[in-house]
C-alpha cells in the first residue's frame, strides 16, 4: 500500500510545524513559522481562509468535530479559540509560561487542553468566563509533546519518556512510562483499547490499555531521532512519518506484512523498559500510588522521585519541527501531509 502524494499545498512563508485534517478530510488546516494558520481544500490545493493573530510560530492545531471552530497554540505561550467561518478570534487563553507544542479539543469544542515546553499541561472549560485554567496539571518532569482529548480522558505523551492518562471519572492519573522519549500518541484498535506512542528511538510502541499498558508490539523500520514525528492509528493500521521522507503503514492487530516497500516487520516484545502507575488524582497533590506494576513495590508509597528512565538527551531534537504528518481513515486510506 503506497501513500502517493496527491496535492502540495505551497502558501506558507517558511516551514511548516503543522497541518491537519477536518472530520470530512475535504480541507486542511496549517500553522508555520509564519504565524498564520491557513484553510485550504485538500482537493484543488485553493487557499481558503487565513487566520492571522499569532506572535510566534504556530505549533499545533486541533479542530471539532463540526468544523466550526478550531483551536492553535505555538511559541507566543497562548492558545487561540477561532471561529472557522469569519477567521475571528473568540478566545485568547493564557497560562503557561513557555512555547505551547500542543493542543486538543473535544468533541463539541467546550473543553480545550494545552501542552507546554514549560512540563505542564492546562485545561480550560470554554463554558467558563474566567480565562484562566480550569486546571493545571504538573506531573511531566520534561516538555509535554502530544495530547489526545476524549470526553473522559486525558492522554499526555511527554519527552520524559512517559504517557499519562488522567482519569476524570476515577480521578486517576496511569502512568506508562516507555524509556525514551515520547513525541507522539493516537488511540487504536477497537473501542480505543490500545495506545500507539511514537518515540524517538525510531519505534512506534502498541499499548494494551486493558492489560496495564503493557507493551504488546513494538513497529520499528522508519527514523524519528530528530524531529517530531507523528504517527496515527484505526481500527486495524497504524502510520507512521519517517525523518528520510517515507511513510510507513503496519498491519496492527494482525502481524502481516502489507505490499509495501515502506512496510517494515513487525517485532512483539514483552517488556521493553515499560513501567505501568496508577496514581490517585485528587488536590491537594502528592498523589499518591494505588498501584504499581510490573516492578513497583509500594502501594501507599508517595509520588515517586525516582524518574531516572528520563531521557534529556533528546529535549533539543524534540523541539523542532514536525516534517511529516499522516492520518489512517475509517477506510484504511492513508493521508499524507508534507510539512517543512
Amino acid at each position: 500500500m503506497k501513500a502517493d502524494v496527491v496535492q502540495r499545498l505551497t502558501e506558507h512563508t517558511g516551514s511548516v510545524n503543522t497541518a491537519i485534517f477536518d472530520a470530512t478530510g475535504g480541507y486542511v488546516i496549517s500553522g508555520g513559522q509564519d504565524k498564520r494558520i491557513l484553510l485550504s481544500n485538500s482537493r484543488s490545493g485553493q487557499l481558503v481562509q487565513s487566520y492571522n493573530g499569532h506572535g510566534w510560530a504556530i505549533q499545533d492545531i486541533a479542530i471539532t468535530r463540526d468544523s466550526s471552530q478550531l483551536v492553535s497554540c505555538g511559541g507566543d505561550r497562548m492558545v487561540f479559540v477561532w471561529d472557522v467561518n469569519t477567521a475571528q478570534i473568540k478566545r485568547k487563553l493564557t497560562g503557561h509560561q513557555q512555547r505551547v507544542d500542543c493542543i486538543a479539543t473535544n468533541k463539541d469544542g467546550s473543553i480545550v487542553a494545552s501542552g507546554s515546553f514549560d512540563t505542564n499541561v492546562c485545561i480550560w472549560d470554554l463554558r467558563a468566563a474566567p480565562r484562566t485554567p480550569l486546571q493545571m496539571l504538573k506531573e511531566s518532569k520534561d516538555g509535554v509533546s502530544s495530547l489526545v482529548l476524549s470526553d473522559t480522558q486525558l492522554i499526555a505523551g511527554s519527552i520524559d519518556g512517559s504517557v499519562r492518562t488522567y482519569d476524570m471519572r476515577m480521578a486517576q492519573c496511569i502512568v506508562d512510562s516507555l524509556g525514551t522519549s515520547v513525541v507522539s500518541v493516537a488511540l487504536a484498535g477497537k473501542q480505543a483499547h490500545f495506545l500507539a506512542v511514537g518515540c524517538m528511538d525510531s519505534s512506534v510502541q502498541l499499548l494494551d490499555r486493558n492489560d496495564q499498558g503493557k507493551v504488546v508490539a513494538a513497529f520499528t523500520g522508519h527514523r524519528c531521532t530528530e524531529y517530531r514525528i507523528h504517527c496515527d492509528a484505526n481500527d486495524s493500521l497504524i502510520a507512521s512519518g519517517s525523518q528520510d521522507g517515507s511513510s510507513l503503514c503496519h498491519s496492527a492487530f494482525w502481524g502481516k506484512k502489507l505490499e509495501s516497500k515502506y512496510l517494515v516487520e513487525v517485532t512483539m516484545t514483552t517488556s521493553l523498559t515499560h513501567r505501568h502507575l496508577v496514581y490517585e488524582t485528587s488536590l491537594p497533590k502528592p498523589y499518591r500510588i494505588v498501584h504499581v506494576d510490573p516492578d513497583g513495590n509500594g502501594d501507599d508509597a508517595e509520588n515517586p522521585d525516582d524518574m531516572d528512565w528520563i531521557n534529556r538527551g533528546h529535549e533539543e531534537k524534540a523541539r523542532r519541527r514536525t516534517r511529516l504528518k499522516i492520518t489512517v481513515d475509517e477506510e484504511n486510506q492513508i493521508h499524507e501531509v508534507e510539512c517543512g
